[in-house]
């Protein structure tokens, strides 16, 4: 019984203790629901805290995106619907002058196939037939499919140059919407010839400049050069032929587009490096340089470099480059490149004075010289025609290989292959020509001996288009070719 007893005052000691633990635990428990609780309490708080800010935040941002939308598109309803929103349109203006002149630079090619080039008067006049009194842009009439500017030529034009015309106009329209729409008319000195190409986009841009502002345009300056809307002065081809032809007709000065600068050196050695004194040559990058070189009241930085040029002018008539004091020239020559950098006449001098001339034709005009020989033999070149004495004359192809000649002399050592097969295809094609005879046909021995020329003829005509196909493969004379306005 005794133990018994030990047994169950242990238990009741235990269950005691254990009830104790529990009682400890159920509150430390319950300690920690609540406080774990507050703090949920609290980061809910915190959190609708931030979601009233962002929600605020959120509704600003909202609000101002709103007004920006509206504020655009007010601007752009003022923009579009100038007559209705503004009270006070700028004032019209009218037309400065009723006529103005330039000389734009041309080339043709002739019946031997050479380039001749010439400078000639390009005139724009007002047509009084109609004139109407409102402004495009400004007026609810205006329809934005047709020119600012109705101007027609007078006269056959292609459509290189009526394209050239409708891109001047564009570029114009942008630049001055504020002149009262009139008719004008161009015409030509030359006005019983055709006309073509894109080279006089720069001229009727001056000339819609000088009767818009009413600029004097200097009747001893040419141009020449494409535009485009952005305002930029376009490569053209035949730049060579156009300066001498300008030079020729007494131009002093002539402006070509900076992309063309680099056909100098062909030019002198075509011409001769007089071209770079008997006209003084200028290059353009924008309509804006353009404008500056041909009106007559130039920059007095332009006028100044001009004027020391002409000093230049009267010294190398007398003496030549070679026999010039290089010193003295090289110091007139660095004066006027620091006025004007553009003037082509003083950089191709200067470099001749350092030494960098050019002693070989760039590629293109390699090609270029090279067909332009070939001309004569063009049919027999391209479709394997008989050059025989019906269709080519000895003394036609006497010139072609003289002509020829001086262009293998000069040429691109890239162009080696082409040009080396080229001479063997001139010498067969002479073959052909002297044993085709005078007589009408030809029979036994001689018809034969006809023949077997023909074939040679033929090999050597293969041989130069799988040349000239192997030179134009190449993507870096690809490349010059396109630069160079092949």
């Amino acid at each position: 019984m005794r133990i018994m007893g030990t047994l169950l005052a242990i238990a009741l000691i235990l269950a005691a203790v254990a009830w104790f633990k529990f009682a400890k635990s159920e509150e430390r428990f319950n300690e920690s629901e609540k406080s774990s609780a507050r703090r949920s309490a609290d980061l809910q708080e915190k959190i609708e805290a931030l979601s009233k800010t962002e929600t605020a935040e959120r509704q600003r941002a909202n609000d101002l995106a709103a007004k920006l939308v509206i504020a655009q598109r007010e601007a752009q309803h003022n923009v579009l619907n100038r007559v209705e929103t503004t009270s006070n349109p700028p004032p019209l203006k009218d037309l400065a002058r009723n006529q103005s002149t330039i000389k734009s630079m041309v080339v043709t090619i002739n019946a031997e196939g050479e380039s001749t080039g010439s400078a000639y008067d390009i005139i724009m006049t007002k047509d009084f037939s109609t004139s109407p009194n409102y402004a495009p842009g400004y007026a609810p009439q205006y329809n934005p499919s047709q020119s600012f500017q109705t101007t027609r030529f007078v006269g056959d034009v292609g459509p290189e140059m009526r394209t050239s015309l409708d891109e001047t106009q564009r570029y114009l329209r942008l630049r001055y919407p504020q002149w009262k729409s009139s008719r004008l008319e161009i015409s030509f000195e030359d006005k019983y010839s055709p006309h073509d190409g894109g080279s006089a986009g720069a001229a009727f841009g001056i000339l819609l400049l000088s009767v818009f502002e009413g600029i004097d345009i200097d009747p001893k300056c040419a141009i020449t050069g494409d535009i485009t809307v952005d305002g930029k002065i376009r490569q053209i081809g035949g730049v060579g032929a156009k300066l001498r032809g300008a030079a020729i007709d007494k131009c002093q000065f002539a402006v070509i587009p900076e992309e063309n600068a680099n056909r100098l050196p062909d030019v002198m050695l075509l011409y001769g490096d007089n071209i770079l004194w008997d006209i003084q040559i200028f290059s353009a990058s924008t309509f804006d340089d353009a404008v500056g070189l041909v009106r007559k009241d130039r920059a007095p930085a332009i006028a100044k470099a001009i004027r020391i040029f002409e000093e230049v002018q009267a010294d190398l008539a007398k003496t030549g480059l070679a026999g010039v004091d290089s010193k003295h020239l090289a110091t007139k020559l660095d004066e006027i490149l620091i006025l004007t950098p553009n003037h082509l006449s003083a950089r191709y001098l200067r470099a001749c004075l350092k030494g960098e001339r050019v002693s070989k034709f760039s590629t293109t005009a390699t090609l270029y010289q090279t067909f332009a020989a070939l001309h004569p033999l063009q049919d027999a070149l391209i479709n394997g025609t008989m050059p025989g004495r019906a269709n080519v004359s000895k003394e036609t192809l006497e010139v072609c290989q003289a002509k020829f000649q001086k262009v293998s002399d000069l040429s691109n050592p890239s162009t080696i292959a082409f040009i080396t097969a080229t001479g063997e295809f001139i010498s067969a094609c002479q073959a052909v020509n002297d044993a085709t005879g005078v007589k009408a046909k030809l029979v036994g021995p001689a018809k034969d001996r006809l023949d077997s020329f023909m074939r040679t003829m033929q090999e050597r005509r293969r041989a130069v288009l799988d040349a000239l196909q192997v030179l134009v493969s190449d993507k870096d004379v690809r490349e010059r070719m396109t630069r160079e306005s092949f």
